[in-house]
């Protein structure tokens, strides 16, 4: 205890957030890590657990100092002292890792944004592309995969001199695989997933371009469709159908655009009206029969007969 507060205010409602989001879920992988006998796990959660209280405790410090409360005192002062020493040495033991794990995650990080940014803007030649580039921070290992036209050794040699100019990269080793590798070698690094990506890749370059070609297709058979409809004889035409049916009274004819919001389309519309002693049911069939005889003589896949009264 270095401080009091009141008792039943926001304070209790602030230990128990800091309690519920610093402290239970490292204590939690701990005892998973433990369970299922990763050390390691239980061991990084362990050491986050002590990183969060003492940062916790250090914050409740400088604020209760802050915000003046009335610090304990002790009866004995040399135990006070002595408390504090055992305190700051263990604020230091916890504090000190940590830095060095940011300082080695920094460079770890910009090693990796470096590496990536190299292959990027280095690695190009033409007719070949990079497939896959992978680094390693520890063993400062560079390995990039291609495939296409080989690349010369003259080539490699001025990505490595370039490479030794960039910072963080000049103790770095670059591994070139190239698809004209006759080891082996490059089938053996690549793995599953890559060699996954690049058919998946294939096919989806594939599905755009039978998509693209299928919307060609139907844009110039829309197109066909619309000159076969302008050439239509209606002349002529007409002729033929009062001479086929006697009954009919009036044909008309007439382009109707429609769409879906998806695609638009002309629709050749007959428009015909019987005489009044043609019964419901032979319209009905001489409608179908003319609607048959019309698509082959006017050649077209889409048309529409409709009755006018």
């Amino acid at each position: 205890i270095i401080a009091k507060t009141k008792s039943g205010t926001i304070a209790s409602v602030i230990f128990g957030v800091a309690i519920a989001t610093a402290l239970m879920p490292p204590l939690c992988t701990v005892g998973y890590g433990l369970a299922i006998g990763n050390f390691q796990y239980a061991g990084g959660a362990l050491y986050l657990f002590s990183i969060n209280a003492v940062f916790i405790a250090l914050s409740t410090f400088i604020v209760s100092k802050l915000l003046r409360f009335p610090l304990v005192r002790y009866a004995n002062s040399k135990r006070r002292r002595r408390t504090a020493q055992i305190a700051s040495l263990i604020a230091l033991i916890v504090m000190v890792p940590s830095v060095i794990l940011f300082i080695n995650l920094l460079d770890q990080q910009l090693f990796e944004n470096k590496t990536k940014e190299f292959v990027k803007k280095v690695i190009k030649y033409e007719g070949t592309e990079v497939v896959k580039s992978t680094q390693d921070f520890k063993t400062k290992d560079i390995e990039v995969y291609l495939i296409g036209r080989p690349v010369p050794q003259s080539t490699i040699n001025e990505w490595l001199s370039q490479m030794d100019e960039v910072e963080m990269l000049q103790d770095a080793n670059l591994r070139i695989y190239q698809g004209t590798d006759q080891s082996g070698e490059l089938a053996e690094k690549l793995s599953s997933d890559v060699k996954a990506g690049i058919l998946e890749d294939l096919y989806v370059r594939n599905e755009q371009a039978i998509k693209d070609k299928n919307t060609r297709i139907d844009f110039l058979e829309n197109e066909i469709a619309k000159l076969r409809i302008k050439d239509i004889p209606f002349e002529e035409l007409s002729k033929e159908v009062k001479a086929v049916y006697k009954n009919i009274e009036q044909f008309s004819f007439s382009r109707r655009v429609t769409t879906n919001f998806a695609k638009t389309d002309t629709l050749p519309v007959i428009y015909v009206s019987w005489a009044k002693t043609v019964s419901t049911k032979e319209k009905t069939e001489k409608n179908q029969a003319l609607f048959d005889w019309l698509k082959i003589k006017l050649k077209v896949d889409t048309l529409l007969v409709q009755e006018t009264p």
